[in-house]
């Protein structure tokens, strides 16, 4: 009877000390300010770099729906180009243009000629993905000429390291490799590591290509340094897989594995579809060459439901044909990367339809002739050379050697 008595007095004061409570949680709850636009789209930066952007597209939406409601166009065009980049890192290049399309018209008509160059710089990279390289290198054409016209030499930087994506994909390697060369010395010139660690990446893959695997190991080891210390997962996944494949080329087939690995962990938690299934089919190339056949035709099992599932034909088509890398070294490149969160920049991405196949494309140059690229041609910078057993400069054969879009520098909206 005591101890009920207490609990009956108790009990008044325990309810006003809760609602003393509640009420006092409601009031701090209700002090804390709604978060700006502005803050919103920083915020998405910081998760698109570190996560992917699956996890960075409701906060870009988010942002997008809170410009309109402040009526700033500006901000809205911006951020309609961060989810056109988005969209065109999942695969959906028809939602990619859309949401482009849009935002350069915008930034037209509000006579913004930075943020112009910009949405060029990103249309360039959507129709080099397309494997319309002749519209690609127009759109990245009007991007470098509108940063020299504005003294931005960090977006002409990632202007000229994505014209030498679509060199790249023409298999002109030595006009590609001047791109990246002067991309990076402006990185290195205005302080944009993120910058800097794609074009490294990009140098990378043009020794990888040409069977250069030490030079190709020691540019995506500075490339993966810098992804590391910045806490970028996205771009550290790719380092690695890259990693990976230079090591399959000189036979370590057991520190290729391990860099599978790591890549594969950081490619699942950035949602990276299209690296996660490339490290899949990098695991079972691996496997393969030590003879563990069983394990191998499970990683490719693997990689073909990922490519399924995300869409990725191409993909799907070179798996298919050529599981094992059985007609061609598996770890020649194939392009396709994406970096980093930009102020406006420009994303790499997957593939989906409708889409020009890139290897049912025309090579050609910007504003001349259809070229294949031959030894003939001469020399290559920094002594590089053809890849042994091949015909010349041009590549047949493209394996999972993810290539980094390089960003312009984040910047406000």
């Amino acid at each position: 009877m005591w101890s009920l008595e207490l609990r009956r007095r108790r009990g008044p004061s325990a309810a006003v000390a809760l609602l003393l409570g509640i009420t006092c949680l409601g009031e701090a709850t209700a002090q804390v300010p709604e978060r700006t636009a502005e803050q919103v789209v920083a915020r998405a930066r910081e998760i698109y770099a570190q996560e992917g952007p699956r996890a960075a597209l409701p906060e870009f939406e988010r942002a997008l729906a809170l410009f309109r409601q402040g009526d700033d166009r500006r901000g809205e065009a911006i951020v309609l180009g961060l989810i056109g980049n988005c969209y065109k890192r999942f695969g959906d290049f028809p939602r990619s243009l859309d949401h482009l399309q849009r935002a350069l018209a915008m930034k037209q008509e509000l006579g913004d000629r930075l943020e112009e160059g910009k949405t060029h710089s990103h249309l360039g990279l959507v129709y080099w993905e397309m494997g319309d390289y002749a519209r690609a290198a127009e759109a990245l054409g009007r991007s470098i000429a509108i940063a020299r016209e504005a003294n931005d030499r960090q977006l002409e930087a990632a202007a000229l390291n994505n014209l030498g994506l679509v060199y790249d994909e023409q298999g002109d390697y030595r006009r590609s490799l001047e791109q990246y060369q002067r991309a990076l010395e402006l990185h290195r010139q205005t302080g944009f590591e993120r910058g800097e660690s794609d074009t490294l990446g990009n140098i990378g893959g043009v020794h990888l290509l040409l069977g250069r695997y030490r030079e190709a190991l020691d540019y995506y080891q500075q490339a993966l340094a810098i992804s590391e210390r910045l806490k970028l997962k996205a771009s550290a996944s790719q380092d690695l897989g890259n990693i990976g494949l230079c090591q399959l080329g000189l036979g370590e087939i057991t520190e290729a594995l391990r860099a599978f690995d790591r890549a594969l962990a950081l490619a699942r938690e950035a949602g990276l579809a299209k690296e996660e299934a490339d490290w899949h089919k990098g695991r079972g190339t691996a496997l393969a060459r030590v003879g563990r056949h069983n394990p191998a035709l499970e990683e490719y099992q693997q990689a073909r439901q990922i490519y399924e599932k995300a869409g990725l034909k191409r993909e799907l088509v070179e798996l298919l044909q050529d599981p094992g890398g059985r007609s061609r070294p598996p770890w020649r490149p194939r392009l396709g990367r994406d970096g980093l969160p930009p102020g406006d920049g420009a994303f790499g991405g997957h593939r989906s339809s409708p889409r020009r196949h890139r290897w049912a494309a025309c090579a050609r140059r910007p504003g001349g002739a259809a070229h294949t690229p031959r030894a003939s041609d001469g020399p290559l910078p920094s002594g590089l050379h053809p890849c042994p057993g091949s015909s010349g400069w041009r590549t047949h054969g493209r394996g999972p050697r993810p290539t980094r879009a390089c960003l312009p520098r984040p910047g406000p909206p």
